[in-house]
């Protein structure tokens, strides 16, 4: 077969174009599974950051709330106790939520595990708090500061898992 410079053209032309073809088809191939992973950060990691977030102020706010019950208690000023106790009672219970909105949000088992043990050690930090404010309402402040320092760990405990859910979904989210 003899190849004149039109077959050569034309089949240089098809090659080409058979390439653009294929590149195209990778190209939209690779967008499409792009757009998944957009619509996965947005709808659920980007949701879960927030709520992760969110999660770490109100174990950062309960401390305070408890630590002001306290103060309260040698001020021994019932009415601002009963405020700040239903405070933390409404806190605490949007806290719960919150860690079971987040383990439903997340595919990444280190993010359940640490939900879970973040809504076990709350129950445990909250049962703890509800002394200190019974002894606050008997305004046995010495006592009640004991008991609060000796929940320390918890408290502690439950903000660095809210710190690790926040660098975690911070993570993925990269």
């Amino acid at each position: 077969m003899v190849w004149t410079i039109g077959k050569r053209l034309y089949t240089a032309a098809g090659a080409l174009l058979a390439v653009l073809l294929v590149t195209a088809g990778v190209s939209l191939y690779a967008l499409s599974n792009v757009n998944d992973e957009v619509k996965t950060i947005t709808t659920k990691t980007a949701v879960a950051l927030k709520v992760a977030g969110r999660i770490q102020y109100l174990v950062a706010d309960l401390r305070a709330g408890t630590r002001m019950i306290i103060i309260l208690a040698a001020r021994k000023d019932t009415k601002a106790i009963e405020v700040e106790a239903k405070l933390n009672e409404s806190e605490i219970k949007e806290l719960s939520s919150l860690a079971e909105q987040l383990e439903t949000l997340t595919n990444l088992d280190e993010i359940k595990r640490l939900a879970i043990e973040a809504g076990d050690s709350m129950d445990q930090w909250y049962a703890q708090s509800l002394k200190v404010r019974e002894l606050a309402d008997r305004f046995d402040f010495e006592a009640a500061a004991t008991l609060n320092s000796e929940a320390k760990p918890l408290a502690a405990r439950q903000f660095s898992r809210a710190r690790r859910h926040h660098r975690c979904l911070s993570r993925r989210a990269q």
